[in-house]
């Protein structure tokens, strides 16, 4: 086995250029509900599905449905529609259709959709709505090369506008100012080219590392997309490398290039520092019912490093090498998962992330320097009945996490953080059910209880002779307690309607911090139309 992985390395750069063996190389969104139908899938022991990393390429989507056609008089009524849904839903329809336009030969495929969206709400007597417009294009060339692009333009109107979104799984964004609301952009777009070994591609999207349901502590959809180069190796069934570097938003002015003897518009022009990840992470499959990961990062600001572009670079301590108090200091962060699909119909996982530890203090009891958050969580599928599944998910995040002493490397991009979207000094608890009583309508119904404590200086988290120890949750705390009911329809191919119910009760020692309007005990109601969106 060892010899096999040796020899796939050696013949890395051969295949990289030659490999000509799969097609439709572009990418399949982070979003997109034909992951869910996988890993359940996966569960039920039918395919090995693997879903620690995020996005896939729709060679592999495509792979895998055909793999579960072996499956198909197996399954129920329900999962045969599904699977005969998702295959058309890959298939690219030629000419002008509902579903856009396409085209194929040979060699070459195009598809394009367009996306549009509308929806109202309303919380506690305020209400909004939401709308969306814009375009995917899917092509590809060869048997190797995909290009993907989405582009949407966006608006949320009304009096229940959340412009910062500091307590939601929505992705943040570099906002403007609209009359009663705001405006913002989402743009992705990205090559790829997809061989027998692996991927690699260049492209500005989002990533999902980490097998969190309902948060990624690694890397998630909290922070607006942004440039990065990602690489997969698959040399082996058993396992799996990941890599990617991204350039990211400090949001920190560079004063170096600020001018103020310039005309009144000119000066208000600055530049911010520049800010970079590199990340990677290495899977073992022992069996195919297991998943073993771990990998580290660093955030740094400054010159691009050489050595941040090695993919099997442990970035965690490269820090020593560039001297303390260098603009180039890093922030570094070790991480450690495992997922275990047993037994059938059931799946367990747990993940690790550690930023910040001395093991001096840990071997004397002392926590008080050591920054880490986990996730543990567990998933039964056609529990009592089929298709009604069950979700169960704790995550912690202890005080500092994701921050850093160096302003211009927190483990953020424009703001908002990289990992789960409850940040620091916060904990989630949440239990779902979710039901498909007929094929193309998803119930999902949950219990969430979330809390998040004060965010005080990250300067208090240094000097710790001094400094008392913060506790889990120290300060204001704000707690809020959710009863959910949300109902899907999938009318026609990326065709959905979407109603939600909540009761939510919020509280918070800080009344500063919550829209007043959010705080109580207060009925949330939400329905959209949405086409092309994933």
């Amino acid at each position: 086995m060892k010899k096999q992985f040796l020899h796939h390395l050696l013949i890395l750069p051969i295949l990289l250029l030659s490999s000509m063996l799969h097609a439709q190389s572009s990418l399949t969104s982070v979003n997109d509900p034909v992951y869910e139908f996988l890993n359940r899938q996966a569960i039920k022991g039918r395919i090995q599905f693997d879903s620690e990393v995020l996005p896939k390429s729709r060679s592999v989507v495509v792979d895998k449905l055909k793999e579960l056609e072996e499956f198909q008089l197996e399954m129920n009524e329900i999962e045969s529609d599904e699977l005969d849904w998702f295959i058309e839903k890959f298939e690219i329809d030629e000419g002008f259709t509902l579903s856009g336009f396409g085209y194929k030969d040979s060699s070459f495929s195009l598809s394009a959709t367009p996306i549009v969206g509308y929806g109202i709400s309303n919380w506690g007597g305020k209400s909004g709505t939401n709308r969306s417009f814009g375009i995917k294009v899917n092509a590809t060339y060869g048997q190797n090369w995909g290009i993907d692009i989405n582009m949407t333009d966006n608006g949320e109107i009304g009096d229940n506008v959340d412009r910062e979104k500091l307590f939601s799984p929505r992705t943040g964004y570099d906002e403007i100012g609209a009359p009663n609301g705001i405006e913002f952009s989402d743009v992705q777009a990205g090559i790829t080219y997809t061989s027998d070994w692996g991927e690699i591609s260049f492209r500005k999207g989002y990533n999902k590392w980490g097998n969190g349901k309902f948060g990624k502590l690694i890397l998630g959809t909290n922070s607006a997309s942004f440039p990065q180069i990602n690489l997969k190796i698959n040399p082996v069934p058993w396992l799996r490398f990941y890599y990617m570097h991204g350039w990211l938003n400090s949001q920190v002015i560079d004063y170096n290039y600020y001018d103020s003897t310039k005309s009144i518009f000119e000066s208000s022009l600055h530049r911010f520092i520049p800010k970079y990840i590199a990340i990677n992470m290495l899977t073992v499959s022992p069996w195919d019912w297991m998943n073993i990961s771990m990998g580290n990062s660093s955030v740094y600001s400054g010159d691009v490093r050489a050595e941040m572009l090695i993919p099997f670079m442990f970035f965690k301590y490269l820090d020593r090498d560039v001297g303390k108090g260098s603009i180039e200091d890093g922030n570094g962060s070790l991480f450690f998962e495992y997922y275990l699909k047993y037994p059938k119909n059931f799946g367990f996982y747990y993940t690790f992330y550690l930023e910040v530890t001395e093991l001096r203090r840990v071997f004397q009891s002392d926590l008080r320097n050591t920054w880490f958050g986990y996730t543990i969580g567990g998933t039964a599928v056609d529990l009592f009945v089929h298709n009604l599944d069950l979700f169960v998910e704790y995550t912690k995040i202890n005080p500092w996490v994701y921050e850093h002493k160096d302003v211009t490397t927190t483990y953020k991009h424009l703001g908002y953080d990289l990992g789960h979207w409850i940040g620091q000094n916060a904990d989630q608890f949440r239990i779902q059910i979710n039901y498909q009583p007929v094929h193309r309508v998803k119930i999902q119904s949950y219990f969430e209880n979330y809390r998040k404590g004060d965010l005080d200086d990250i300067s208090l988290a240094y000097g710790l002779d001094e400094i008392p120890a913060k506790e889990f949750l120290y300060g204001n705390v704000r707690t809020e307690t959710t009863l959910g009911l949300e109902v899907q329809y999938e009318y026609l191919k990326d065709t959905y309607a979407k109603l939600a119910l909540k009761n939510i009760n919020v509280t918070d020692e800080d009344p500063d911090r919550t829209l007043e309007f959010k705080r109580g005990n207060n009925i949330s109601f939400s329905f959209g139309l949405y086409y092309g969106f994933d």
